[in-house]
């Protein structure tokens, strides 16, 4: 068999190979259970806070996950209202439970705009913007992630207080 030929039917082969590797680990892979632990507050100044969001994972799969680098932003009708980067990165333990740390740091000025958003408008634009980095042999493999959309704005409900009235006056009470 000519060289370029054997070359093609491995090459062929590895690509079926590694197409049934991907089928069979979705099949081995089970849903970790994510639960919300607590927020707490790590820093605050006059110009902005921040606050640390916990969650427990408890992964049943055989495999962990260790994310070098995570960093993650949320803007309202353009504006950012939230940042963060955990510091050390994300590890998920393979059939363990892990804590997942994910820093939210508040801008106050920020704020402002997003305030006013929800005070004069019904709908408004979202955009979830950031990045996970892999560590290779060649070094740290970013990749970028974005979504957008919108959502309703939630509204204050409609209070309203009429004047007092007296319906019944007495020498003992009113």
């Amino acid at each position: 068999m000519p060289t370029m030929k054997r070359s093609s039917v491995f090459l062929l082969a590895l690509c079926l190979l590694s197409l049934g590797g991907c089928a069979t680990l979705k099949q081995l892979s089970k849903k970790p259970r994510v639960t919300s632990k607590t927020a707490r507050l790590s820093s605050a100044s006059l110009s902005d806070a921040t606050v640390d969001i916990i969650y427990t994972v408890d992964n049943p799969n055989q495999f962990g996950l260790k994310l070098a680098k995570v960093d993650y932003a949320f803007f309202v009708e353009g504006k950012q209202v939230v940042a963060g980067a955990p510091r050390k990165g994300l590890n998920l333990k393979a059939r363990d439970r892990s804590e997942l740390v994910f820093p939210a740091n508040i801008r106050f000025a920020d704020i402002v705009p997003a305030v006013e958003t929800f005070l004069t408008k019904d709908k408004a634009r979202y955009k979830v913007q950031g990045s996970i980095g892999i560590d290779t042999p060649l070094g740290l493999l970013p990749f970028p992630l974005e979504h957008e959309g919108t959502f309703e704005v939630p509204k204050l409900p409609d209070v309203q207080f009429q004047a007092p009235r007296i319906t019944n006056l007495s020498f003992t009470g009113a």
